[in-house]
């Protein structure tokens, strides 16, 4: 306010005196809140484009890490792949339509491929429509856009491409490129120097002019020897695709570059590379029809500095980034910068990019102000024009609005003054005085615009604040003097309460930091806050926490990162940790899991394969296509071939199968093959030693998703032991039967045989009308023979007396058996009282024909029979052993004269 006394001396008219100061107020009123808008319009700018191009660059490092991560994770596919036997380094034919089966699902890899250490090398790249446009593929548009590739077995260092159809097959050859011995591949040469997975720096792909990176992963065996490596490229081409996808404000650009300045790509499609043809055109067709021959080195390439870039806001950004830093290699953290381009400020940040398989790369986002200026420009040009009128309607109506004028002046600047004490509406009443009401609605419009300001600021801080409230880990934020000023309510949980304001620097006991499993404070010069505050971003596990409320020490993972102001200047550290005891208990619990199942594997596989020893068990396997047969060793073994040989062919192992089983072993197969039908099958083999061995062969089908048999799978077990025991049984059987059933001294019927004969017949008897004759034969001063020529004498005489019986009955159904001691009992059904006598003299007969000598009987000098004959012929209600019993009556009286027979009649 004007202080009266000052009026009352001064000589100035009134006029001068109201619109001198009103005009000087207007314009340094309307001055200074411009000029502190603008202030506060360029820091507002300044923030959201440092945080815009903040999370510009973390988006596009997640994108590029899901991007790139894909191409080893199919490569660790294939390898699951091999151990799983779903594929398998011995058909590289399904190897190869399993690769391109791969490729067709993943459309981000530009090729695939699979090569190994004899030269080997199989590959299904993916054809642009740009390769066809330009001519770089023998293929035509109506072919599928896969050129796949497999090198020359005689010359491994052609590569021989053909195309496919819709399920993998290769069809017609188009092409053959020379020098591509996989082994002088780059890539290739990497893996053998390092042994590990990793990427490749750019380079040529085969005779194309694309620039690609190489994802590659070996494959090592149990000895740790080089089996083969699986790759994936990605090509510079669809990196620029990638970052083109990614809005960067309205005209702004990123790029990504390599640690030498090369560009790798960028989202303005500059080219990062120049191709050029070297050495002249490919070799055309040859008149005889052969495929054309390329050469892979016609085909020129030079990289592009992010300097040489043609698009304006790449080329300057890293002229100037490089000029802030000197060289690449010093940006090892993210760094933001401003920078001007034709006179007018852009924001810029770099963001390493680093990999856990050796990629080491600088990610570049630039946007213009002028993206976040033309709406506040209009605005501000909008205020300066209102503020003018106003200041010239005052200076020539201030004499007329004097009075008038002094009122809303007043009022406006009341509402100044609460403006600055923080109403951000105040009041004001409307006037008549257009120039005054004009800067009225101004100062309004003002005001409303730094309350939107302010509103917006605090909206977006209390947004922050809740994001960093929740998030599902704890966050602390140290000040330059390493004060905890701001934590979460995780990290409060983790420390405990009251300890901000803290000082982490002063000593680890303060927050009671532990090195892992150890008793030793962390040194505080490697607390992550500490770290962070020296410009560091760094991720440890090693730390743990004494927890305020249980008193256990907890595990942490924390990450730290410093926060810079405008001028790079360190101001706050920020450190992110959470609770890892779970994750360190899994770990544990998998380790011992790992090694309990490898042990438990081991075992396994020892026992199966000592089990199929012991079992005398091979397996094989049949491949109906390639007609390809797959012998385990055991096989080889039960054979008596080497398991070193190759496996034999179908015919050759039907070839090695006893002819009187071949035609059964072959039919059974044909059946499987052709029908689908198992089989079970005991067969000879010859050995490779000419030992004939007995085997079961069983082989089962195995169906395609069509139905149709596409390969075999069985075993073969060695049975000799076991069919020589069995054969060994029922030779054993027939003999234990015969000693059952015949007389060990006469070679006859013993007793137990003719007692079931004569039971047989005896029921057969009753159910006919068939007679039934017994004869009882007893030998004639048997016991006087014995004593006059011993009993090995008469063992022989009893001998020839059985043998005469027998060539005495002629019918199959006719029974001689010794009843005991000299004593005979021939049983012949069917036989009448005529016929029985015909038998009876038929056998004296020829006894006297034999003239077995016995010169103590009272008879003949010659050995003699009694015999007893009954003829049954109704034997309903008698047993045989009357039957008998009749029969040995009759001999009874037979032996009363000797050498004779009597007949009883039942």
């Amino acid at each position: 306010m004007i202080d009266p006394c000052v009026l009352k001396n001064m000589k100035l008219s009134l006029r001068t005196l109201l619109i001198v100061p009103f005009v000087l107020q207007v314009v340094g009123i309307t001055s200074l809140v411009g000029y502190l808008s603008y202030r506060s319009t360029q820091q507002a700018i300044a923030d959201l484009a440092q945080q815009l191009t903040t999370e510009t660059g973390y988006h596009i490092t997640e994108k590029l890490n899901s991007y790139l991560e894909t191409a080893h994770q199919i490569n660790n596919n294939h390898i699951a792949a091999l151990e799983t036997g779903a594929i398998t380094l011995d058909d590289i034919d399904a190897l190869h339509r399993y690769l391109i089966g791969q490729h067709q699902q993943n459309s981000a890899i530009k090729a695939l491929g699979f090569g190994q250490p004899d030269g080997t090398f199989v590959v299904s790249n993916r054809v642009s429509p740009v390769d066809f446009e330009t001519g770089a593929t023998s293929l035509t548009p109506t072919d599928l856009p896969y050129e796949v590739g497999r090198s020359n077995p005689d010359d491994p260092s052609q590569l021989n491409l053909y195309t496919i159809d819709e399920v993998g097959q290769l069809l017609r050859p188009v092409e053959i490129i020379s020098n591509m011995d996989l082994r002088t591949r780059p890539w290739y040469r990497q893996v053998v120097a390092t042994g590990t997975p990793g990427w490749t720096k750019p380079y040529q792909m085969g005779r194309t002019n694309h620039l690609i990176i190489n994802a590659h992963t070996p494959l090592y065996d149990e000895q740790n020897q080089l089996q083969g490596v699986f790759f994936a490229n990605i090509s510079l081409h669809q990196l620029n695709d990638f970052l083109e996808q990614i809005v960067i404000g309205q005209t702004g650009a990123g790029f990504i570059l390599e640690r030498n300045g090369a560009l790798i790509a960028n989202s303005a499609r500059d080219p990062a590379y120049i191709a050029a043809v070297a050495g002249g055109q490919s070799q055309p067709d040859g008149e005889d029809g052969s495929l054309p021959v390329t050469h892979p080195e016609n085909v020129d390439f030079r990289r592009l500095t992010a300097n040489e870039s043609s698009n304006l806001l790449i080329r300057s950004g890293a002229q100037q980034l490089q000029h802030y830093r000197g060289h690449w290699e010093a940006i090892q953290s993210p760094e933001q910068h401003t920078i001007r381009i034709d006179g007018k400020r852009h924001f810029l940040q770099a963001i390493p990019y680093r990999q856990d398989y050796g990629l080491d790369w600088l990610i570049v986002t630039i946007i213009p102000e002028s993206d976040f200026m033309a709406e506040i420009e209009a605005n501000r040009q909008r205020t300066m024009v209102i503020s003018l009128v106003a200041l010239l309607s005052s200076i020539a109506l201030g004499v007329w609005g004097t009075r008038r004028l002094v009122t809303p002046i007043w009022d406006l600047n009341r509402a100044t003054e609460k403006l600055a004490d923080g109403d951000l509406a105040p009041e004001t009443q409307p006037t008549a005085i257009l120039e005054v009401e004009s800067l009225r609605q101004a100062f309004h419009q003002m005001a409303h615009r730094l309350g939107d300001s302010f509103r917006a600021l605090k909206n977006s801080e209390q947004r922050f604040a809740t994001l960093l409230e929740n998030v599902p880990v704890g966050i602390a934020v140290f000040d330059q003097d390493g004060k905890l000023i701001w934590s979460n309510p995780l990290s409060r949980q983790l420390y405990g309460e009251g300890r901000l304001g803290a000082e982490v620097a002063c000593r680890s006991e303060t927050f009671q930091v532990y090195q892992a499993n150890t008793e030793q404070l962390y040194p505080v010069d490697q607390l992550p806050a500490m770290r962070a505050l020296n410009g560091e971003t760094i991720t440890v596990d090693d730390i743990e926490i004494v927890s305020p409320k249980t008193g256990q020490r907890v595990p942490l993972e924390a990450h730290g990162a410093p926060v810079f102001d405008a001028d790079g200047h360190i101001v706050y550290a920020i450190v992110a940790f959470q609770d890892i005891r779970e994750r360190r208990e899994v770990e544990r619990l998998t380790t011992l899991y790992q090694k309990e199942l490898e042990r438990e594997v081991a075992y396994k596989t020892a026992a199966l394969e000592e089990a199929q020893r012991i079992a005398q068990m091979g397996s094989w396997e049949f491949d109906l296509a390639t007609q390809q047969m797959i012998w385990t060793q055991q096989m080889f073994r039960l054979v008596g071939w080497h398991p070193d040989q190759p496996a034999p062919t179908l015919q050759e192992i039907l070839e090695i199968t006893y002819p009187d089983d071949r035609q059964d072993l072959e039919r059974a197969v044909a059946e499987a093959m052709t029908q689908g039908q198992a089989y079970e099958l005991e067969h000879r083999i010859i050995r490779a030693d000419g030992e004939l061995r007995y085997f079961i062969s069983r082989g089962e089908p195995v169906l395609a998703a069509q139905g149709q048999v596409i390969r075999l799978v069985g075993t073969a077990t060695d049975i000799t032991e076991r069919k020589q025991i069995e054969l060994e049984l029922l030779r054993l059987q027939a003999q234990l039967t015969i000693q059952a059933t015949v007389d060990s001294l006469t070679q006859v019927s013993n007793r137990y045989q003719l007692d079931t004969f004569l039971e047989l017949e005896w029921q057969r008897c009753q159910q006919s009308t068939s007679t039934l004759a017994i004869l009882m034969v007893d030998v004639d001063h048997f016991k006087a023979f014995n004593d006059y020529y011993g009993h090995l004498r008469g063992d022989e005489c009893l001998q020839q007396l059985a043998q005469i019986l027998r060539n005495c009955v002629s019918r199959a159904s006719d029974l001689v058996g010794r009843y005991g001691g000299e004593e005979f009992i021939l049983v012949l059904p069917q036989t009448d009282r005529e016929g029985a006598g015909q038998v009876a003299r038929t056998i004296q007969a020829a006894l006297y024909e034999a003239n077995i000598p016995h010169a103590d009987s009272a008879v003949s000098d010659r050995v003699t029979v009694s015999i007893g004959i009954t003829i049954v012929s109704q034997a309903i209600h008698i047993l045989p052993k009357e039957a008998i019993q009749q029969a040995d009556e009759a001999l009874y009286q037979a032996k009363q004269q000797r050498n004779c027979y009597r007949v009883s009649q039942l």
